[in-house]
């Protein structure tokens, strides 16, 4: 079973730990984890054709947060702008649709993880936990069925274009 696998089962489980009376640790972690599936699932297909094996775990070290986040901002502005002028089917549309559930995707879990561990202000509810965990379950799904070039192209955008490439 791959590492964000077992990271969504993980999450999972946490937030049907206490499915009477939720505790919002175990709420919160459950969020936090699913989005942490999705950080190493994307990480895994950014790195998964490097040459050698053996360095793709350092590789994935380089990918970071923020960077990540400011850059999969920038390309969704860029991809909208490229929608909103109606460009033809193709090849190359199919792949800026792709890319654009990527950069979506990847904004919003972060957002959930976010408001999960960082707005203690906010109680979070087992729905919500149960919600959240669908929704970053049904957007791995969807991720994995994408391309793999459209995954890896848009990954790899998500950190090149950050690091001024």
């Amino acid at each position: 079973m791959a590492y964000a696998d077992e990271l969504l089962e993980l999450a999972q489980e946490l937030a049907n730990l206490h499915p009477d009376q939720p505790h919002q640790a175990s709420l919160r972690r459950a969020v936090s984890t699913a989005y942490y599936a999705l950080f190493h699932l994307l990480i895994s297909e950014a790195t998964a054709n490097w040459q050698r094996p053996e360095l793709r775990a350092t590789l994935g070290r380089v990918f970071d947060h923020g960077p990540m986040k400011q850059a999969a901002d920038k390309k969704s502005t860029e991809l909208n702008k490229y929608f909103d002028e109606k460009p033809p089917e193709g090849p190359e549309r199919t792949l800026a649709h792709n890319l654009r559930i990527v950069t979506n995707t990847f904004g919003q879990a972060q957002y959930h993880r976010n408001e999960a561990d960082y707005n203690t202000a906010r109680e979070m509810g087992f729905d919500g936990s149960a919600a959240s965990h669908r929704w970053h379950r049904r957007r791995i799904q969807k991720l994995e069925h994408h391309p793999r070039r459209s995954r890896r192209a848009g990954l790899f955008g998500l950190h090149a274009s950050e690091q001024g490439t």
